[in-house]
């Protein structure tokens, strides 16, 4: 009856405890009590990957010795996410031969994200990639290898497997350079569409002769391809020369210069400022890797007044270029 239900429903009371303990077989335990209300906010503190809330319901009927209980709960577990929020991995580009392997390393964003990096490759025929980023060369031809932590972030490593059965070529020359011994000189091998180099040397700056030192070099098992050397030295403007491989070596010298060095005659004088001047007041244009020696100033790709003080500068011994 209405009567009995009446009787029946005494003072509800509420009680919500929240613990992101566990005992030694797993389960929540050491709750403590955060609110007495129907509604409760539960802040989970940051770091906690599981957390435990009890909602106690308590109907009391009577009072005094004469009161009589009767309580419920409900258990809630919370499983705190991290989401990943950005991927890079350490290389965008890869050569390998067929059977070469190479782990890419993927950094994910913020480091406590619960996501994992899943691994996937557009093409295993030609390149596969395990649940840790070993990438296995299969065959020649390319693939492209995506890293994602959860479902929006990730990076792509674009793979290039080379015929390991084509015949190698040596690359080989001598490199000039100036004004140091002991600075070294890079030369690296980049593959036509690939932005890592494939091969790499670096040699001493060799014999001198005045200010300038020559070297020889040379780059073994250099698959045929069609390439960009690059050639490096401290204070010294990189200089890319092209490089087509194929059935026989190949002889390619090369040669840098100073950063303000025009002319290439391993010293900075006024002819190089007036050259830089010439060109920024539009009589006498420079082009191409005279043109790069020349931009002193912020290496913008353009030659102004400025870059023709600044040479200036460096031959009156007010402000060396370097």
């Amino acid at each position: 009856s209405d009567e009995e239900d009446a009787a029946l429903l005494g003072q509800i009371s509420y009680q919500w405890q929240v613990t992101q303990e566990t005992d030694e077989w797993g389960y929540p335990t050491n709750y403590y009590t955060v609110g007495t209300g129907l509604i409760q906010d539960i802040s989970i503190p940051a770091g906690v990957e599981t957390y435990w809330a009890r909602l106690t319901i308590t109907n009391t009927i009577g009072t005094g010795d004469n009161h009589k209980e009767k309580s419920s709960y409900v258990g809630i577990t919370f499983h705190v996410s991290t989401p990943a929020t950005g991927l890079t991995l350490n290389k965008n580009t890869l050569t390998l031969d067929v059977d070469e392997t190479e782990t890419l390393i993927a950094t994910v964003e913020p480091h406590d994200t619960t996501d994992t990096v899943t691994w996937s490759s557009d093409n295993p025929v030609v390149a596969t990639v395990d649940s840790n980023g070993l990438v296995t060369a299969k065959a020649p031809g390319t693939a492209s290898i995506t890293a994602k932590a959860g479902d929006y972030y990730g990076d792509i490593c674009n793979v290039t497997v080379r015929d390991s059965g084509a015949s190698m070529i040596s690359i080989s020359g001598n490199v000039e350079s100036f004004n140091s011994g002991t600075d070294q000189v890079t030369i690296q091998l980049i593959e036509q569409g690939q932005s890592e180099p494939a091969y790499e040397t670096i040699v001493a700056a060799g014999t001198q002769s005045g200010n300038k030192f020559t070297a020889s070099y040379s780059l073994s098992a250099v698959a045929p391809g069609t390439y960009t050397m690059k050639v490096t030295k401290q204070n010294h403007v990189a200089r890319e020369y092209s490089i087509t491989v194929g059935e026989e070596a190949v002889t390619q010298d090369v040669k840098i210069h100073l950063l303000g060095d025009i002319n290439g005659d391993g010293k900075i004088t006024t002819m190089d400022s007036l050259r830089a001047n010439s060109h920024a007041r539009e009589v006498a244009p420079l082009t191409g890797y005279a043109l790069q020696c020349a931009d002193v100033v912020g290496t913008d790709g353009k030659v102004t007044t400025m870059d023709a003080a600044r040479i200036n500068a460096h031959v009156k011994g007010t402000a060396s270029l370097w």
